[in-house]
């Protein structure tokens, strides 16, 4: 039989998961490549060490940082 090939677009978590679901669903029997434009997994870096994800609807920097529990240093760093 011929080993089949899963194509996965877009390296990020949503990406990375179905992967992994794939990956245990068929095992050995086929070969899945994840394809990713910039930086795999690049969102876990905003979602506070892998704890929750980082979204609300303040458009204003200073007044997000203002709110967020770890602080301005943190979020310029992975903006």
């Amino acid at each position: 039989m011929k080993r089949q090939r899963i194509a996965i677009i877009g390296g990020g978590p949503a990406g990375f998961m179905s992967a992994l679901v794939a990956a245990e669903d068929v095992a050995s029997q086929v070969q899945i490549d994840i394809f990713e434009a910039v930086n795999p997994l690049k969102a876990i870096l905003y979602t506070g060490n892998g704890r929750c994800n980082l979204s609300n609807n303040i458009h204003d920097f200073k007044e997000l940082a203002s709110k967020y529990p770890r602080g301005e240093k943190f979020l310029y760093s992975v903006f």
